[in-house]
């Protein structure tokens, strides 16, 4: 606009400015001279942008009539200088890293999340400056983001948190060797960090040393008080050293120990592995053990390896026969035994050692039979532990698995014997054992737990080891069992079943059926072993069932069905 003195006075944002054209007849390129310093066009009349810039730009009348410009703040300056003539956000220039506005009626360029810069040109910010990963972790930028990149004993986000145990250790870190390490067992918790000894090498890695007495070291011999309590704590690598009080630190609450105990030295070099529910400090019963590995083989004491508890005796704190009265396989010893501390008496008849040490690390154990078959083709008959729910409400317990026959990978779930069968829906007997001469079966809740672990349908076998045809009945289902039900409640849904000497051999038929019994599926007629009925009941045709409700596992003989005293079920 112009005012009536000859003065030239412009519309300005967060401070005013009137600048005298002397003559100014409100021509075009007078403006335009005046707008060099912001070269703009010839019609954009911004005035004294040189100085105006710092602050905010002056738009005259002309301005506003030409490019329909509105006053905006001196901190977009540089972006409407560069793109506002161009008129809209596709021909504005904006960085490809920035975002384009011009719901106010002219292109506003703003940097993206992560960028900084005019709108026209937009840098990366460094996420990294400020160092957020911590001791010693690498960081890696990202947009608008990072990534730690943490040294061996550090987790977190930030590396912030300590690693707690060997293990953790060894499996953030797969190349770590044997030495002293810093854990922190709880975490964010309240106890502060410790140093221990980390076997980085032996079987798999990752044991943390809880234990080493060597009596060519003084003292020699500790009381069971103080081995409890922990000698020389602070010093892992040493020959004395203790954290036994510590065990249950290093497992996780879901997890069994697995301990390694060894002699390194004759007389008596040697070892002994296993795993163990029961902390060995909480009970003096012998524990529940699996996976009992020694070397040399074979190794008793004055009878045979029990797992560790506390010592029925006083000469040691730990050993592995609790129940026998001796202490072969001690830990904290009190007095010198024979050549030192009783390792194992056979074979070879070895009175003692002069060093042990005990091992220790958390073990996640498998849910099923068939899950260690998978993980472990080389897996062995026998006892192992299984944790079919994890962090669950059942708790770890022992079973049989049968890693050889039908392909491998079965657990146990129930074995009958001659005498009357009594469904029950709790554990019953020891059914982890290759015996089947007694009644023993898995809880129903132990049993489903498995079978959700394994998931779809579950394979089922019934066999009897004295059968004239040597016939195994195999079924699929995915029906809940439930022992007080007929059937088991695995018969709520079609079946697939086959009748066979062995399992890579069936082939499988999809039967309707009410009951587990070869004469009601019709498979192949009247001509199989009617032992695999489930129920003695209306329907059932048990031969010589011996008392009403008697289910045909153990059914008597019969023309051509051969009596099987004991049965056992399995399922993979």
């Amino acid at each position: 606009m112009k005012s009536t003195g000859g003065m030239l006075c412009g519309v300005l944002i967060l401070a005013a400015a009137c600048s005298d054209s002397g003559d100014d007849d409100g021509t075009p390129q007078q403006d335009a001279g005046r707008d060099a310093a912001s070269a703009d066009s010839a019609t954009d009349a911004i005035t004294t942008d040189a100085i105006t810039d710092a602050t905010a730009d002056t738009i005259t009348q002309e301005d506003a009539a030409t490019d329909g410009n509105v006053p905006v703040d001196a901190g977009q300056d540089v972006s409407i200088d560069a793109g506002v003539d161009a008129g809209t956000c596709a021909t504005a220039g904006c960085s490809a890293d920035a975002t384009c506005d011009q719901t106010s009626g002219v292109p506003l360029c703003t940097c993206k999340a992560g960028f900084t810069g005019s709108g026209m040109v937009c840098t990366q910010i460094d996420d990294c400056a400020i160092n957020p990963c911590k001791n010693g972790g690498f960081c890696a930028d990202g947009t608008n983001a990072y990534a730690c990149s943490c040294t061996p004993g550090y987790s977190g986000a930030t590396c912030e948190v300590l690693l707690g145990s060997c293990l953790a250790l060894k499996v953030a870190a797969p190349t770590s060797e044997d030495g002293v390490y810093t854990i922190d067992t709880d975490g964010a918790g309240a106890g502060a960090p410790f140093q221990v000894y980390c076997d980085m090498s032996t079987n798999g890695g990752g044991w943390t040393k809880a234990y080493e007495q060597d009596i060519n070291v003084a003292p020699a011999f500790s009381s069971k008080a103080e081995w409890m309590a922990g000698i020389n704590t602070g010093t892992p690598s040493a020959s004395q050293y203790a954290i036994l009080h510590r065990l249950d630190e290093l497992k996780s609450a879901t997890d069994a120990f697995e301990f390694r105990l060894e002699w390194p030295v004759d007389p008596g070099a040697g070892s002994v592995q296993w795993q163990q529910l029961q902390n060995p400090l909480s009970s003096g019963a012998a524990p529940t053990i699996s996976g009992v590995l020694m070397s040399p083989a074979n190794q008793g004491g004055c009878g045979p390896f029990e797992g560790l508890s506390l010592s029925s005796t006083g000469a040691t704190l730990l050993d592995g026969e609790p129940n026998s009265g001796c202490y072969w396989f001690a830990v904290g010893e009190v007095n010198q035994y024979g050549n030192g501390i009783p390792g194992y008496n056979s074979p070879g008849g070895v009175n003692g050692a002069t060093r042990a040490r005990l091992w220790v690390r958390a073990k996640t154990l498998a849910t099923s039979c068939s899950a260690i078959k998978q993980a472990n083709a080389s897996a062995t008959d026998g006892v192992y532990l299984l944790d079919p729910d994890g962090s669950g409400s059942i708790p770890p317990f022992a079973a049989y698995c049968d890693m050889t026959t039908d392909g491998g990978g079965w657990t146990k779930i129930l074995q009958v014997g001659p005498s009357a069968y009594v469904p029950t829906p709790l554990a019953s007997g020891n059914v982890a054992t290759v015996a089947t001469t007694d009644f023993a079966k898995l809880s129903d809740e132990a049993i489903n737990a498995i079978g959700a672990a394994i998931g779809g349908a579950r394979v089922y076998r019934i066999a009897g080891p004295t059968s004239s045809t040597g016939k195994k009945l195999f079924f699929a289902s995915t029906g809940t069992f439930t022992d007080s039900a007929v059937g088991m409640g695995l018969m709520a849904n079609a079946l697939k079943v086959c009748e066979n000497a062995d399992y890579a051999a069936c082939v499988t038929t999809t039967v309707d059926a009410t009951y587990i019994d070869s004469d009601v599926w019709g498979v192949t007629g009247n001509d199989e072993d009617r032992y695999f009925a489930d129920y003695g009941g209306s329907g059932v045709s048990c031969y010589n069932p011996g008392a009403s409700g008697v289910r045909c596992f153990n059914a008597g003989a019969s023309t051509g069905h051969a009596f099987i005293p004991n049965v056992s079920m399995w399922m993979k």
